[in-house]
């Protein structure tokens, strides 16, 4: 969706060009959730692999009391 879009640019703007993986059905009680995932390769910026996820930010998590903040988020990895 358009919250997947914007992750995916925002990514290749702080990191470089952003190749797809693919979309998995994660968490198979929650119908139609599809997460994207998504890897940026090393480049000068950055010797290291970057992956990350689109679409988990799309339900809410469970956080502790004080943290709603950071209820809708994403997975980011550098490897």
């Amino acid at each position: 969706g358009k919250r997947d879009r914007q992750i995916v640019d925002y990514m290749a703007l702080r990191f470089g060009p952003v190749d797809y993986v693919g979309d998995f059905d994660m968490l198979s009680p929650v119908p139609g959730l599809q997460v994207g995932i998504h890897y940026i390769r090393p480049n000068e910026e950055h010797p290291y692999l970057v992956m990350f996820t689109s679409g988990m930010s799309d339900l809410p998590m469970t956080v502790p009391p004080g943290q709603e903040a950071w209820r809708y988020a994403e997975l980011v990895m550098h490897l």
